[in-house]
């Protein structure tokens, strides 16, 4: 989490929710962490949340129309 932080994806990650935070834990509070979130409950609620967000967020169209615009204003 901390790499995305102040960059586009930050809002995608939020501890316990979306992603799993290890930075500044010590080894056996990431081995504990890893272990908690490995339960298949927890794990698949991760993950849906981190897709709902995702989708929620990500706008794929409207990223394609302004990439289209910034390569046309270079032809």
């Amino acid at each position: 989490r901390e790499y995305y932080r102040n960059q586009l994806a930050e809002k995608l990650m939020e501890d316990g929710v979306t992603c799993i935070q290890i930075d500044n834990l010590s080894p056996l509070e990431v081995v504990e962490k890893i272990k908690h979130y490995s339960d298949p409950e927890r794990y698949e609620r991760l993950s849906k949340e981190a897709y709902r967000r995702a989708r929620a967020i990500v706008d794929y169209n409207a990223e394609q129309k302004e990439i289209e615009r910034f390569l046309n204003r270079l032809i």
